[in-house]
């Protein structure tokens, strides 16, 4: 784009120094034309991570049922990786292969969340930890389960029947950001 726009001032002094008013279009102005509308373009392109995200969000058919706090936190996520892969690509930032495979790790965590399906070893540690006695560590667990899943998230929520579990839910708030009652007809 910096040297596209270097040619402009030239162009303009050359050929078109008296204005453009009434002045044919030179094969110049018309090369240089196109090639600023061809990256235009490019600025009006979603960026490719976001791209990605409206892809593997899409795959999750039940995540509308997880609460705003999950979905932003699942989205600042995948798009705080996102721009770390995007640094490293464009030599923005010198990852040293530690911080790489961390990265790529959460990366690799991210992705199979959004799309594998939820198994039956994750339902039955939602059963168990819903069977057991509520506590921090467990209802960390409960969150790890649940947090980019939305099957996972209305499983565990359809099956709860624990009452003891509420204090420790209200308190993470998983209640702050209920959907509104719908009318029924």
């Amino acid at each position: 784009m910096k040297d596209l726009l270097k040619n402009f001032p030239q162009i303009k002094s050359n050929d078109y120094s008296n204005g453009w008013n009434g002045n044919i279009i030179n094969d110049r102005l018309n090369n240089f034309l196109v090639d600023l509308e061809e990256k235009a373009k490019l600025f009006d392109k979603t960026p490719r991570t976001a791209r990605l995200k409206v892809a593997l969000t899409t795959s999750d058919s039940q995540a509308e049922f997880m609460s705003k706090e999950y979905r932003e936190a699942r989205d600042r996520a995948f798009g705080r990786i996102g721009k770390f892969f995007e640094n490293v690509a464009h030599h923005r930032h010198k990852a040293d292969e530690a911080e790489f495979r961390i990265e790529l790790g959460l990366f690799e965590t991210l992705l199979l969340n959004y799309l594998t399906p939820c198994t039956d070893a994750q339902l039955n540690e939602l059963m168990a930890l819903i069977a057991g006695t509520p506590s921090s560590e467990a209802l960390t667990r409960v969150d790890e389960l649940i947090s980019y899943k939305g099957a996972n998230y209305i499983f565990f929520f359809e099956k709860l029947d624990n009452p003891n579990w509420l204090p420790l839910l209200e308190q993470r708030g998983h209640f702050d950001d209920l959907p509104e009652p719908e009318p029924i007809s």
